[in-house]
């Protein structure tokens, strides 16, 4: 009796820290999209929120404070294009322990004398629960001034700043796997901010780098060009709410497109990685949905190329789609390289629409070869899969990835 006592015992602490581990797990690895597109404005926010209450608290009112101060003082701007708010993240956990969030935001009026930069970084002690300074985790502060101050002279060619302790209190920074990043105010019209990045290893604070393994597509669906095919694609992801609708997916036997944004990836490539074994196809739809038809050459080519470095280093894959963010394309972005440029002939709408029935509805007017646009960061739009996918398949529709579509189409044309 004792031994079995002890056996129910140690299954139900193993269940215990299982369920553990998949709630931390969802906690910690959850990404807050918020995207809006309106007459005068477009705005794209990502910022991460993890397990940490106090931390969350903190991050969100800077997100509300910058959402606030674009809503009061740009709303009523007047200019010739849409005036944009881009606020983008870095999040890297050092040492296991201390947590490195950086908030960058970005008002973009298209005119250079109103727009707006600004950079907030957060460093947290998980193990103590509370923010603490950079200069507590570095404690030669001589030695990071001098090398501060011998990047500037370097690269910038200036000796007309005093970087002092201060500094390294009130500075903006960040941290990866290589490299912590200064980033200073610039005093040259030329930079918004001098970014100067030193090596960790200076420290003994350097992390070692986990490579993925190439990922495997394992698709044995068959399709038949003759008859009805469409392809579901999602954009904006992915976020807590794709493993659902991969779910879905998996549950009647069909594949979708997922066309993501590079600073998620990261945090949800297991995700990813299920989405790809079992069949779906990756997408590029930018690096933090920044508008990129007025992004000019560097700046086109930072957002795709990043993009596409995080998802091959991440998944082994190497995405052949491109969705522009907004649905808007130029010459720039149809002559940038080989991929295939991908927009929709359904939009359901799905940001705008909380009815999953209204979403459905507008979804089922595909016809044959038709592009379906939806969002897998909403939870109305996992509702209304139940709701569309059984009624196409019912009405003889294959579902396709793009590629796939690419490939029957081509094929159709030789038949």
């Amino acid at each position: 009796m004792k031994k079995v006592l002890i056996g129910i015992t140690i299954i139900i602490l193993g269940l215990l820290i299982l369920l553990w581990k998949i709630n931390f797990s969802k906690v910690h690895s959850k990404v807050i999209t918020k995207i809006e597109e309106k007459d005068d404005i477009l705005i794209a926010i990502n910022y991460p929120q993890t397990k940490y209450n106090n931390l969350n608290r903190k991050i969100k009112n800077y997100i509300n404070s910058y959402y606030s101060y674009f809503k009061d003082e740009f709303s009523s701007y007047k200019a010739k294009e849409k005036i944009e708010l881009n606020i983008d993240y870095s999040y890297f956990l050092l040492k296991n322990k201390y947590l490195c969030i950086t908030l960058y935001i970005t008002v973009d009026t298209h005119s250079s004398d109103n727009n707006y930069k600004d950079i907030k970084t957060i460093l947290y002690d998980t193990k103590s629960n509370k923010e603490i300074l950079l200069t507590d985790i570095i404690k030669d502060h001589n030695k990071l001034i001098n090398l501060i101050d011998d990047n500037l002279k370097y690269k910038y060619n200036t000796n007309n700043i005093d970087f002092n302790i201060d500094n390294l209190i009130s500075n903006p920074f960040s941290i990866n796997d290589k490299y912590l990043t200064i980033y200073i105010p610039s005093t040259d019209s030329n930079y918004d901010f001098y970014v100067i990045k030193i090596s960790l290893k200076e420290f003994n604070l350097e992390t070692k780098q986990v490579i993925a393994k190439t990922t495997y597509l394992e698709n044995n669906m068959v399709i038949d060009p003759s008859k009805k095919v469409v392809a579901l694609t999602f954009d904006d992801g992915p976020s807590i709410y794709t493993q659902d609708i991969l779910n879905i997916l998996n549950k009647y036997g069909v594949n979708a497109t997922f066309f993501v944004l590079g600073n998620k990836v990261s945090m949800y490539k297991e995700t990813l990685k299920y989405a790809l074994k079992q069949g779906c196809e990756i997408g590029n739809h930018s690096y933090n949905h920044k508008w990129m038809i007025k992004l000019n050459e560097n700046e086109l080519k930072a957002q795709i190329e990043d993009t596409q470095n995080i998802i091959k280093k991440e998944l082994g894959y190497t995405p052949t789609s491109l969705r522009p963010t907004y649905g808007s394309i130029n010459d720039k972005i149809k002559n940038y390289s080989n991929f295939n440029i991908v927009l929709w002939n359904i939009d359901t709408l799905d940001w705008k629409i909380k009815n999953p029935k209204e979403i459905a509805r507008r979804a089922l007017k595909a016809d044959d070869g038709d592009i379906i646009l939806m969002h897998d960061i909403h939870k109305q739009t996992v509702n209304s899969l139940e709701l569309i996918i059984p009624k196409l398949l019912k009405d003889g529709f294959q579902f396709v990835t793009i590629s796939e579509l690419k490939e029957i189409e081509l094929l159709r044309k030789r038949l």
